[in-house]
């Protein structure tokens, strides 16, 4: 891009290797991450120890700029980041990202009910899983049948398992707030849905795909498969110790 081409301070430059150090060949994957987290969150991320450029680079000539503050994208019809990655031997890559158009839902018709099955290795990991999307939902407001349909299809289904049978959203958070504060496994209305979680709860298989036919609901953004942070590693034998 040539100097006076675009506003100034119209584009922002950064790079990941200040927080995280060197990384070889998962150098350019970092940078993409952090691109794509920066375009979904409209927010340009500070760089780490920066103070000035280099006295040859006219920054002030141009578009570009460094960013030392976090820093709300400004309001523009896309957002548009696009990640350098140079490698040894001048193997050299370029990715633009750019944000989604947003997306209509599809014309399905309002199931009177869903299923929301969530599973775990552990009870442990279970309870945090649980957590974690009572969490989601009550601060996203998705719409309930997309949660279902990602829960079912896109979540591997593990030994400890716990489901909800909800109409709508405030349904959803109640069943769920059952489910942390009792040892119950399964909330919601008797009928076939509780039944077939029941099923699923006990350690039977589900056809999820004739519950959620292919192209009926899209799937959303959902937590992930929660971390239980225990320390596996072995501690060096103390000073003087034979």
């Amino acid at each position: 891009m040539y100097a006076g081409a675009a506003p100034a301070e119209s584009c922002a430059l950064g790079s990941v290797k200040t927080n995280i150090g060197h990384l070889d060949a998962a150098a350019g994957i970092a940078g993409l991450i952090k691109a794509v987290l920066a375009v979904q969150h409209g927010v340009i991320p500070p760089n780490l120890h920066f103070t000035r450029p280099h006295p040859e680079i006219d920054l002030a000539g141009g578009p570009f700029y460094v960013p030392t503050k976090a820093r709300d994208w400004p309001q523009v019809a896309r957002r548009v980041a696009g990640v350098s990655s140079f490698g040894l031997g001048g193997t050299n890559a370029h990715v633009v990202v750019e944000q989604p158009p947003p997306v209509e839902p599809p014309d399905a018709p309002d199931a009177a009910a869903h299923l929301l099955p969530v599973s775990a290795r552990t009870p442990v990991a279970l309870r945090a899983a649980l957590r974690r999307l009572r969490q989601h939902l009550a601060g996203a407001s998705p719409a309930l049948a997309e949660v279902a349909a990602t829960l079912a299809l896109g979540r591997r289904a593990f030994a400890c398992r716990a489901a909800v049978v909800a109409a709508d959203l405030a349904d959803a958070l109640a069943g769920l707030d059952d489910l942390l504060h009792t040892d119950a496994r399964v909330a919601g209305p008797a009928g076939e849905l509780r039944d077939l979680a029941l099923d699923w709860v006990a350690g039977r298989d589900v056809d999820w795909a004739a519950l959620h036919p292919e192209g009926g609901v899209r799937r959303t953004g959902l937590p992930t498969y929660p971390f239980e942070r225990q320390r596996h590693w072995i501690d060096p034998p103390q000073k003087g110790a034979r």
